[in-house]
């Protein structure tokens, strides 16, 4: 059986670009999302965690590794470990914060009419004092948005955190990547991820993300990320080298 991976990330952070590029690779095996993809085209139930990798390992039976980038669930990270053991890896990746909400918020509103997101939670910072300009989903999933960047906390506890800036531009953090969520299975060169760090880049939210990095946030969108982004999150971001917005 292959070994199995998982990068974790929920979006907006070059996942894309990171699965083609890994999947280049003569021994790994690797899908971007390939759970969401079996239900939403496929009719297959919804998988997640061990159900979902034993899957991968299945269709890289012929590979080293083999694993997927952005589908399975944090939450079920533990329960993989726990399942495969040694066999098993797992590594993080995230995006300067203030950019990846700009892009997540343009990829929000070219999206709204899917209501794809679950926004019931956001009653809560409503309650707390965070003021809507207008109560409707758009501006709910806005805080969603700016809710998810806390995820870093969870993240930092789950697996090593790899800046995704490093890995699209630097050989050798790729090459490092690799190696660790490959454990050591799979012989990683420096040519490998030369070619991988000069390959074109997968513009999936091309034109939302333009739109969204061109508009400046909201008087009310940073209100409400000063009530909402905790402050480890913004310490684990520093400790990761991305400075805290001067909002703050």
């Amino acid at each position: 059986m292959a070994l199995l991976f998982s990068v974790v990330s929920w979006g907006c952070a070059a996942t894309h670009w990171l699965a083609r590029g890994l999947n280049s690779h003569a021994d790994i095996f690797c899908v971007h999302a390939g759970n969401y993809s079996l239900h939403q085209y496929g009719g297959a139930p919804y998988l997640d965690g061990p159900e979902y990798l034993r899957v991968i390992g299945a269709l890289g039976t012929s590979y080293a590794a083999a694993g997927d980038v952005h589908g399975v669930g944090i939450g079920t990270i533990k329960i993989a470990q726990g399942t495969f053991g040694d066999q098993f890896r797992c590594a993080v990746v995230v995006r300067e914060p203030i950019a990846r909400l700009h892009s997540q918020l343009a990829m929000f509103k070219s999206n709204l009419q899917s209501r794809a997101w679950n926004v019931d939670h956001i009653q809560h910072f409503v309650n707390r004092g965070v003021v809507l300009p207008v109560d409707n989903y758009e501006t709910r999933v806005t805080l969603h948005g700016i809710w998810m960047l806390n995820m870093i906390v969870r993240e930092q506890a789950t697996a090593r955190v790899w800046r995704c800036e490093d890995l699209t531009t630097k050989a050798e953090a790729l090459a490092e990547f690799a190696t660790e969520i490959t454990g050591g299975s799979v012989r990683i060169g420096l040519s490998w991820a030369s070619a991988a760090v000069g390959s074109p880049r997968v513009e999936q939210h091309a034109g939302s993300a333009r739109r969204g990095l061109d508009r400046q946030l909201e008087d009310w969108q940073i209100d409400a990320i000063r009530k909402i982004v905790e402050p480890k999150a913004w310490e684990l971001y520093s400790e990761l080298g991305y400075p805290p917005p001067d909002f703050l």
